[in-house]
């Protein structure tokens, strides 16, 4: 066993030090460029294309279960990742003129340090506080500084996608068989994550695929809903966006969790009142308005509170979820006893009886281990980065059409992770979306949109008049009217 565990130990290792000098050859080229990038139209297009090369290293690396040892230190490829980028990014981040301040990336500093203090003063080792920062600060400097247009996130979101349809056969091999097949093979070359135990439902396994549990394959596959449907895809391609869907649906259906469904079933209530109010310019302040009162009116008439009415209908398993709502009261009862640096990475002890001693809710496990400032912050980096996408100007068509996918990626996110927890890839993917946006609030459309999405103006995007460009080496070519117009 020794024997096998050193082998696949060794093997790791290889496979790490190939991906390692892939990351290390491109971020060297991009950062040795970035000074040229602005002179010349080519060596910005060469910039641009190594850094959609980074930001596919990274998501591809969020789908391989191989770990790798350092001493104790243990070292997933997504990891491997962050460490290589994250000093030159922070680097370009801080260099980069076309890359401004916001508020998001102060709040979400706040809350690398205030994570790492409260981690260290509760007991937690230097190593623990160090990776807590490099998967927080790490995959958001990533997005911040390597998706800056709409061409790059267009790559990003056709990346996502295809990890999630790729995953689609052994997911269902998984969820048929009970065996996961990718982990089980990998197994007997390397080092990969555990086989967790997990019940049935319907008939079917829970699939985890290539990730820790099989919530968090649920919650990643989620994320690409409806950022394929609005973003990979144009008016001419309405049934291929509906099949791109239907397989990122299907992904997420395997997973069988209650909280991946609830994210899917969120986007698409969103995108399907987007669809219905379009020409209502004001549409998403009369939903924020009115989901104000109905929930004010809820908790008002009702004997019950909004969490205790929704879970019979939303919940997979009932019983389970009456489990979260005791733990969770609970968990606040606790925080709110040490409300400042929280309690680390140091196991819950309940100062009240509940049925289990595991909290499911991503939100209150922050609060857990970094009290309410740690929590407070991240909730505000979030709020920011979604109202500088909504107040950004001067968006295109396509522009705007990735700004509404990814609003309401994170909004569906942000409600379903009231129900489960989540740690390692699915947080840093989180983290990484909460930031791949705010290039559409730093820099105007510069890019033709219809090379950049493949298949035109995305599905958001509002008629407008079409004007031809020439250089006049070439004659102008006479605007032709849309047929409704004739």
């Amino acid at each position: 066993m020794a024997q096998r565990l050193a082998a696949g130990r060794a093997s790791g290792d290889g496979a790490a030090a190939a991906f390692h000098g892939l990351i290390v050859t491109t971020a060297a080229m991009d950062i040795g460029a970035t000074g040229a990038d602005r002179a010349s139209g080519t060596e910005v297009r060469d910039g641009a294309g190594k850094s959609r090369i980074l930001v596919a290293c990274f998501v591809l690396a969020l789908c391989i279960p191989i770990q790798v040892y350092l001493g104790d230190l243990r070292l997933s490829f997504y990891r491997i990742v962050l460490l290589l980028l994250i000093f030159p990014a922070a680097v370009r981040f801080l260099v980069d003129k076309d890359i401004r301040w916001r508020a998001a990336d102060g709040l979400i500093l706040f809350h690398c340090l205030w994570m790492a203090a409260a981690l260290v003063s509760n007991g937690a080792g230097i190593d623990s506080a160090g990776i807590s920062i490099i998967e927080t600060a790490g995959a958001w400097l990533l997005a911040r500084v390597y998706v800056r247009d709409l061409a790059g996130f267009v790559s990003m979101v056709r990346v996502l996608f295809l990890c999630v349809i790729l995953s689609i056969p052994f997911a269902f091999y998984e969820a048929v068989t009970g065996v996961p097949i990718v982990l089980e093979m990998l197994d007997k070359i390397a080092t990969v994550l555990p086989n967790v135990p997990h019940e049935q439902r319907f008939g079917l396994d829970r699939a985890q695929v290539v990730f820790d549990h099989p919530i968090l394959y649920g919650m990643f596959c989620s994320l690409a809903f409806a950022l394929s449907i609005y973003v990979l895809g144009g008016p001419r391609s309405g049934a291929t966006r509906l099949l791109r869907g239907a397989g990122v649906g299907v992904a997420t259906f395997l997973s069988l969790s209650s909280g991946a469904l609830v994210c899917l079933a969120v986007q698409g209530a969103l995108m399907s009142y987007d669809y219905l109010l379009r020409a209502v310019r004001a549409r998403w302040i009369i939903m924020l308005s009115g989901a104000l009162i109905l929930y004010a009116a809820l908790e008002i008439a009702s004997s019950r509170t909004v969490p205790e009415l929704l879970i019979p209908v939303l919940a997979l398993n009932p019983g389970t979820a009456w489990t979260r709502l005791a733990v969770n009261d609970a968990a606040v009862i606790d925080i709110m006893a040490q409300p400042w640096l929280g309690y680390g990475l140091n196991a819950w002890s309940p100062s009240t009886p509940v049925p289990t001693a595991s909290i499911d809710n991503f939100w209150l496990v922050i609060a857990f281990r970094s009290g309410v400032p740690g929590i407070l912050s991240l909730v505000l980096a979030v709020l920011a980065s979604v109202w500088t996408l909504a107040r950004a100007k001067g968006v295109s068509p396509a522009g705007n059409a990735c700004r509404t996918a990814l609003c309401i990626s994170i909004l569906a996110f942000c409600v379903a992770v009231l129900t489960v927890h989540l740690w390692n890839a699915s947080y840093c993917i989180f983290v990484f979306m909460l930031a791949c946006g705010l290039w559409i609030a730093d820099v105007p459309p510069t890019v033709d949109e219809r090379s950049a999405t493949g298949d035109g103006p995305s599905p958001a995007a509002r008629p407008a008049t079409m004007y031809s460009r020439f250089d006049g080496t070439s004659p102008p070519v006479r605007y032709r009217r849309p047929l409704h117009d004739q």
